[in-house]
């Protein structure tokens, strides 16, 4: 009996001891749920900034509106071809508002066709992406991007549709006002996108929008001020992959373009801080910065030699090889290898 009594209080104890342990493991572990959480959060915000940057690259109008009514699915074929085909809705909206590109005689109501995907699909793309994720149901507010007429509607199968962004998650709304509103400093005023920095980088829906904006060939009508905010976005070590991918791509499209050429003073202050960047002590920094300078050696529009000093040469020359050992650079480059001097 005394025995059972020892074994009893000491178990007591040694829970009182772990008590606080436990409780510590799971406060750890919250924050992890949450940084998860945030984490979906903005790639989903980052995600719809690329997809506004499309629309207002290929000119759509972009409107609030009400769902009025939604009208019963059609399939567009019959028979054995149903499961190979899409299905179209009739969605009648009233406009509350024009938030970009309002045509001269301003509607107020709208209809649109939203296209559901087949059963059997073969790809991804397609008229339905538009509507991907939003509620649209009678009651419901949306914000709806339309392809521009004069620029000829989509067609899918040889329908046309003229839907390129639907909007149900109101919580996006604001952010969505920002960057238009943004959009509209910046074509006014150019400079402004260079001035602002890496702060977009911290507003992934604002970033999304811009990086998908000048990607998709769309501008502010100022290339310098345009190729120094890239540069400034790829700079920043908290830039998503997804973005870095995209500048990549378009920097050097910028600083190579010959109908609409930055001016001289602008590339060779690009090239000097790509030569720094790619210098950097941060891999993936100095890997992006190497990966834009490849892209322009394979051009032809390359000259490092006026930006390099021994040590910018020694540093850049041993990220350039840590690329291609880590595959982050996937084949060496001959022209780029022979400016820094690389042998072997």
């Amino acid at each position: 009996m005394v025995n059972q009594s020892r074994i009893l209080i000491s178990a007591v104890l040694l829970l009182a001891l772990i008590a606080p342990l436990l409780g510590q493991s799971e406060k750890k572990s919250q924050p992890t749920v949450a940084t998860q959480a945030s984490s979906n959060r903005q790639r989903l915000e980052y995600e719809l900034g690329q997809k506004l940057g499309t629309a207002l690259a290929d000119n759509c109008s972009i409107v609030v509106a009400t769902v009025r009514s939604v009208s019963a699915p059609v399939k567009d074929a019959e028979g054995a071809e149903t499961a190979n085909a899409a299905s179209s809705t009739n969605v009648q909206l009233a406009v509350d508002e024009w938030l970009w590109a309002a045509p001269e005689r301003k509607t107020t109501e709208l209809q649109v066709v939203r296209v559901t995907p087949p059963e059997r699909q073969k790809y991804d793309n397609g008229p339905w992406l538009a509507w991907k994720d939003a509620e649209v149901t009678a009651g419901n507010k949306l914000i709806v991007a339309l392809y521009s007429k004069q620029a000829g509607n989509r067609a899918y199968r040889g329908k046309p549709y003229d839907v390129a962004l639907v909007v149900s998650d109101v919580s996006t709304f604001a952010a969505i006002r920002e960057a238009l509103y943004r959009h509209d400093r910046y074509l006014h005023n150019p400079s402004e996108l260079a001035a602002a920095g890496a702060g977009p980088v911290s507003q992934p829906l604002l970033l999304g929008y811009t990086v998908s904006y000048l990607w998709r060939g769309g501008t502010y009508g100022n290339r310098d001020s345009e190729g120094l905010a890239l540069e400034r976005f790829l700079e920043n070590r908290d830039l998503p992959e997804p973005a870095a991918t995209l500048i990549k791509l378009t920097l050097p499209r910028l600083m190579s373009s010959e109908s609409r050429a930055l001016s001289d003073a602008t590339r060779r202050s690009l090239l000097e801080s790509l030569v720094v960047a790619g210098a950097n002590e941060d891999a993936k920094v100095a890997s992006r910065a190497i990966s834009v300078l490849l892209r322009l050696s394979d051009r032809n529009q390359l000259d490092i030699a006026p930006y390099l000093n021994p040590e910018r040469q020694r540093k850049l020359a041993e990220n350039y090889r840590a690329s291609v050992e880590n595959k982050m650079i996937h084949q060496r480059n001959a022209n780029f290898e022979s400016q820094l001097k690389i042998v072997n």
